[in-house]
């Protein structure tokens, strides 16, 4: 004996022409619903932008009393024992802890820079100029560690240490003129 199964189609939420049917359409607004639903419980029910203007209020981040001006100078101090390290002939465990000291002190450096440039220059001119910046850095990047073998091939690599302390004092010395020519237009 065969037992018959029934089936049924599914009711489609749009009708071949396009439209609601009648049967799934309601009448109650998003609005209505939460008007009446603003309670559950003890738990009170809120939109998004509610909470975030009532419970999770926007706040600077800490960091951002240190950027930018705040982390450049502090990488300039690591680097500046990096250097300190190199110079002191306290063996090749300590130079390479200075080599290592003036990587990290680079790290934080060009990412504050070029997230200060659009409070120092405009947002309608932080495009070019960090594009400036971008290049500055990459030509930087190709043409100091060359021109640092050329100096070497001609005196002795022991200079190394003083090549950092004068690019270290010629960054430091650009930095600060910026930041007081930015505060005196502020």
């Amino acid at each position: 004996m065969r037992i018959e199964k029934e089936t049924t189609a599914p009711i489609p939420s749009v009708a071949p022409d396009g439209e609601q049917p009648s049967a799934l359409a309601r009448t109650d607004s998003i609005t209505d619903i939460e008007e009446t639903h603003k309670q559950f419980g003890k738990i009170q029910i809120m939109t998004m932008p509610e909470l975030m203007e009532t419970r999770f209020r926007v706040r600077p981040a800490v960091i951002d009393g240190l950027l930018p001006a705040g982390t450049v100078r502090m990488g300039q101090g690591i680097i500046a024992i990096g250097i300190a390290a190199f110079l002191l002939p306290l063996g090749e465990a300590v130079t390479l802890a200075g080599l290592l000291l003036v990587g990290l002190g680079c790290a934080p450096i060009y990412p504050s820079i070029i997230h200060a440039t659009p409070g120092r220059f405009g947002a309608d001119r932080s495009q070019a100029i960090i594009g400036v910046q971008m290049a500055s850095a990459y030509i930087g990047n190709c043409l100091m560690p060359p021109l640092f073998g050329v100096i070497a091939n001609h005196t002795t690599i022991a200079i190394f240490p003083y090549y950092l302390l004068v690019i270290l004092i010629l960054m430091g010395y650009m930095h600060e003129a910026l930041q007081k020519k930015t505060k005196a237009a502020q």
